[in-house]
């Protein structure tokens, strides 16, 4: 009887455990990530890169690592403005992008 209750607890926490990892993998939101270079091809650090969802004002940001590389996770759908700015550089500017 001491094992059947076992292997049944055994058996739901795997069926939980998949579950779980199942649900993480149903994300709806996006993530927006680049790389920025110079006109040679050379990564730029420090670039402050800005997301602004266009409906709703909401603002994330990051700024670039030492390869020029920058992520912006977690964004909800809609229109985005994204900007990438640094002080003696020319600020880039895309707007209405669709996530």
């Amino acid at each position: 009887m001491h094992y059947n209750k076992c292997h049944r607890l055994l058996v739901l926490l795997f069926l939980i455990t998949c579950l779980a990892t199942t649900a993480l993998g149903q994300e709806f939101r996006a993530t927006v990530n680049g790389r920025v270079i110079d006109p040679a091809g050379l990564a730029i650090p420090g670039v402050a890169v800005t997301a602004v969802n266009l409906n709703t004002n909401e603002t994330a940001s990051a700024v670039t690592s030492d390869q020029g590389t920058y992520t912006i996770p977690f964004l909800k759908p809609g229109l985005y403005s994204i900007t990438a700015e640094m002080r003696g550089f020319k600020k880039y500017s895309r707007e209405k992008q669709e996530l």
